[in-house]
């Protein structure tokens, strides 16, 4: 990373970690001590995320705002505690709680994001080759399937390596109905709705696009969350699920960016194809 990113990187973090401290005064949370550096480096991942999507993003400064904003608080906060609460995890009160706070640390974190990161450069919008509404409804119904599977996969993979976690999930296993329709039905289209957006607006390589849908997933929506100790589960619940939705996550992710990614049309192309005038 050049190093004219490293200080603005640096205030990133650190805002980022005042924020979320700040707000768990608010609502009430107690920060443990020595749980700081845990904290520090959560929003260290948070915040290389994110700039990477401000950095390479095609949207002017207040779609920006909103991009960061909408893929953060989605995958970081809202998709997180829709399964701590079915899987009671987490009270009802607590998730309303959560997702208040969720949305506040975003709301304000995502403009001060956009200010730190985006560079002053002329924005181009990218183009691609069309595609069928029959192309793309079989290609989210194919990805929706892909998420539970994998989802089921990875589960089944922890319990199995590591079974000590039925004990905390013991009498927490909502009914396998809410799970499928959970999953099918919310959790899968959400991360689906943010990797179009991220796939549709970030300027790279379609190799590279799919990296950092599967690096957002993986970071916004298991690692980060999961490093800080807190009250809703010990820490050996937390680091196996920390390794499995970051893996799990990462590689659905990036299957999503080779079957929901476009061919992009270079600008020289573009031209061509309309003509000299």
């Amino acid at each position: 990373m050049p190093t004219k990113h490293v200080l603005p990187l640096c205030i990133g973090t650190l805002s980022l970690t005042a924020l979320l401290w700040l707000t768990n005064v608010l609502i009430g949370i107690e920060t443990a001590q020595g749980t700081y550096g845990w904290s520090l480096l959560s929003s260290l991942l948070t915040c290389t995320v994110i700039f990477l999507l401000i950095k390479h993003s095609t949207l002017p400064m207040k779609q920006s705002i909103l991009f960061v904003f909408a893929v953060y608080f989605i995958i970081g906060h809202l998709n997180i505690l829709v399964e701590a609460y079915i899987f009671d995890v987490s009270s009802r009160t607590e998730t309303l709680r959560e997702l208040a706070r969720g949305f506040m640390v975003a709301a304000i974190f995502a403009p001060l994001a956009v200010y730190l990161y985006q560079e002053n450069r002329p924005k181009q919008s990218l183009t691609f080759t069309p595609r069928s509404s029959t192309s793309w409804i079989w290609r989210i119904a194919v990805a929706d399937i892909l998420y539970f599977v994998l989802y089921g996969l990875a589960g089944f993979i922890l319990v199995t390596v590591y079974p000590k976690l039925l004990d905390f999930y013991a009498d927490k296993i909502p009914p396998m109905e809410l799970i499928i329709k959970t999953q099918l039905f919310l959790r899968g289209f959400l991360f689906i709705a943010v990797a179009v957006a991220i796939l549709k607006f970030i300027d790279l390589s379609r190799f590279n696009r799919a990296c950092l849908v599967g690096l957002t997933f993986a970071i916004f929506g298991g690692v980060a969350p999961l490093i800080p100790p807190n009250e809703l589960m010990p820490g050996f619940v937390r680091f196996g699920h920390l390794f499995e939705v970051g893996v799990s996550n990462f590689v659905f992710g990036v299957l999503l960016g080779y079957l929901l990614g476009q061919h992009r049309i270079e600008r020289h192309e573009a031209v061509q194809a309309v003509g000299p005038g």
